[in-house]
């Protein structure tokens, strides 16, 4: 006991110590930055060795310096509080932003500290740092460039333009080493002494609360370790009474006359003697049980630190022995047999009973059927229900409705006093299954319990989370006519009826939203709280602000998928006309019979001309130039397969060869300086 204590009290001095001499200690200590001579670190893997060649050399000479992380395994939840804690441990500067990248799930998110910078975004077009990520980096991510989402990123950063405020750190610093130590300086000092004095009298005065509170915690934490001590301890002498008195009716048995004399010797029957053998034999198994049971208590200690085990020990033990008195039942009935005049057929009657006891056939038998006398002595039902009942006060949760664990736990009362009758009347089958239906109906409450607590809590959550969501998007309708007014004029209406049907979805999940959040509320602190069923609204709005997300991001980063989408278009038409013009150059190697191809040639010249106009006029219809870019293709497949049928077929594996030597030609100029993104997709489509 006396060790205890002193463990106790050292810790406790240990924390108040750390508690006066924390708050000296800095905010945070920074760790080495790892972007030393570059901008990239990618653990995960994303990058290749050109990639991060290429963003180092386009994020290096920015005013708004923009270093990249890549992690894999983290939710958005975790990838957010990473990102933070990241920014925070590398002490970056405020012209110096962190990008983290995560795979499996897929996420972005930004870190950075600048009023400025934060100021600029919000008056840009993209709104949100969420914006600048779905409009700049998202489109280039669907089509594999996640580098080029990267440099998209610093670019439209740094096209914001620098900050307006003159660095005065040097000017600053000047006039401090130029001006005289005037006198109002010491005062400056002693303020601040007393203010530290103050500081340190404030947590000297927390730390002694704490420590009181400690104390008093400790002082009621051995007060009910002491309590469960004295009752194991109680527990543990009424296991060594039991054993003794266990002991003596063996003793009993084993020192009888009727045991110690040959029975067939004096002219008794062999069945008196074959009872008066089984019955030796079975106590002295009894007598070795019991006396392991005593070995086994004797072995028991009971720390203060630790009483769960010593507890599961005795119960265990008080289960064995209540075994071994009830197998000493019909031992002590056969044992009354043997004395004075029995008849015959009772003694055989007792010796067949007692030879079922060591035929290992019917053993385990009789084992589960002392069991079932037994079972409902070491069902503790009352403290159960206490347990129940304390954590559904403690935790404040309602029970007057359909969800009530308490009238499972009345029926499981009524279960075990059914239990007890068919005990009483012998029927072991019929108390079994009532032991059955006992169990699941605490299984049930059990369960019960949990649910009310996991759905109140989810609830809850989802609730807030929704209040958050709908504030977020009150300036959607504003949003939405700036996105509209920059499309208008510019892209065919279809391109923009897409983006309004998803802005009605998005309308029409937050008035879903504002209507499931009442309901939530009602059934969770109305009158008669219904647990369930605010989960099941929970579960509803969870699937509408994800839905609301994957909307969002598609409605933002609509413009640029389109920006992108004509930009390729225009690629595949160059392609398609440089193949085209080679096929031309190749219909002067033909003779004059072969004119019907020329037809053909026309043919694919008009579907060239007609994309061409698409892709130049505005507003444009990107399915409409598409759709014509693949009759073009369609025509020069029609116009390949005439020159196959002519004597001077057209020879594809020479264009191939061609395009491959153009391939390696830019791939030898890509060696020597780096590409733009822009020609690298070029060449990878042609």
């Amino acid at each position: 006991m006396e060790r205890l204590f002193r463990w106790v009290y050292m810790i406790l001095l240990g924390l108040l110590i750390a508690g006066v001499a924390l708050p000296a200690l800095p905010s945070h200590i920074a760790i080495a930055s790892p972007y030393v001579n570059n901008h990239v670190k990618d653990d995960a893997g994303l990058f290749s060795d050109k990639d991060i060649q290429r963003m180092n050399q386009a994020l290096a000479n920015h005013h708004y310096k923009l270093y990249v992380m890549t992690v894999s395994g983290y939710t958005e939840e975790a990838g957010m509080k990473l990102v933070d804690q990241l920014y925070d441990e590398f002490d970056l500067g405020s012209n110096e932003l962190l990008l983290l990248i995560t795979t499996n799930p897929n996420f972005v998110h930004m870190a950075f500290e600048n009023d400025e910078l934060a100021a600029r975004i919000a008056a840009s077009r993209a709104a949100t740092v969420r914006g600048v990520t779905d409009t700049q980096f998202v489109p280039y991510a669907k089509t594999g460039d996640v580098a080029g989402g990267v440099i998209a990123i610093s670019e439209y950063l740094n096209g914001l333009g620098p900050v307006s405020g003159k660095d005065t750190h040097g000017a600053h610093q000047d006039e401090s080493i130029q001006s005289p130590v005037i006198s109002e300086a010491p005062q400056l000092s002693e303020q601040q002494n007393q203010n530290l004095h103050h500081k340190r009298q404030l947590v000297l005065q927390i730390g002694a609360g704490i420590l009181l509170l400690l104390v008093l915690a400790t002082v009621v934490l051995i007060w009910r370790r002491l309590s469960v001590r004295r009752k194991l301890l109680r527990r543990r002498t009424a296991l060594q009474r039991r054993i003794n008195k266990i002991e003596h009716r063996i003793a009993v048995l084993l020192g009888s006359e009727v045991l110690n004399t040959d029975i067939a010797a004096s002219g008794g029957s062999k069945d008196k003697s074959m009872l008066q053998s089984q019955l030796r034999q079975e106590s002295e198994q009894q007598l070795a049980q019991t006396q392991q049971c005593r070995s086994a208590v004797r072995a028991i200690r009971l720390p203060m630190l630790s009483l769960s085990r010593p507890r599961l020990e005795l119960g265990r033990l008080e289960h064995d022995l209540l075994l071994i008195e009830e197998q000493l039942v019909p031992l002590e009935q056969q044992h009354a047999l043997l004395h004075g005049t029995v008849p015959a057929d009772v003694i055989a009657a007792a010796t067949s009973a007692a030879s079922t006891t060591v035929v290992p056939g019917k053993q385990a038998q009789e084992q589960e059927r002392v069991a079932a006398q037994s079972i409902d002595a070491t069902y503790d039902l009352d403290r159960i229900a206490d347990e129940l009942e304390a954590q559904i006060a403690r935790e404040g949760l309602y029970t007057g409705g359909d969800e009530n664990p308490l009238a499972l736990l009345e029926l499981a009362r009524t279960d075990q006093q059914r239990m007890r009758k068919l005990q009483a009347r012998g029927d072991r089958n019929g108390a079994m299954a009532a032991r059955r239906t006992l169990d699941s109906h605490i299984q049930q409450a059990r369960r019960l319990v949990q649910d009310m607590l996991r759905f109140r809590q989810q609830a809850m959550q989802v609730s807030e989370e929704a209040e958050r969501t709908i504030e977020e998007y009150e300036s959607l309708p504003d949003w939405h006519a700036r996105e509209w007014a920059s499309l208008e004029g510019h892209y065919a209406v279809h391109h923009l009826n897409e983006q309004q049907e998803r802005y009605e979805d998005m309308q029409h999940l937050l008035q879903r939203m504002e209507r499931l959040c009442p309901q939530i509320v009602h059934n969770l602190l109305g009158k008669t709280p219904h647990y369930a069923r605010a989960y099941e609204d929970s579960l509803q709005i969870s699937a509408a602000i994800q839905r609301l997300q994957e909307q969002r991001l598609a409605l933002m980063s609509y413009p640029e998928e389109l920006d992108l989408r004509k930009k390729l278009d225009m690629e595949r038409w160059e392609a398609l006309s440089s193949h085209h013009r080679d096929i031309a150059s190749r219909l002067t190697e033909l003779p004059l019979d072969h004119l019907q191809i020329r037809p053909f040639q026309e043919q694919s010249f008009q579907s060239l001309e007609h994309a061409r106009l698409l892709l130049l006029e505005e507003p444009i219809d990107l399915h409409a130039a598409e759709g014509a870019l693949e009759v073009i293709e369609q025509h020069l497949e029609l116009l390949i397969r005439q020159f196959e049928t002519v004597e001077l077929p057209i020879r594809t594996d020479e264009y191939s060869e061609e395009s491959s030597s153009m391939n390696d030609s830019g791939q030898d100029q890509q060696e020597d300086e780096p590409q733009s993104a822009d020609d690298w997709k070029r060449n990878d489509r042609e």
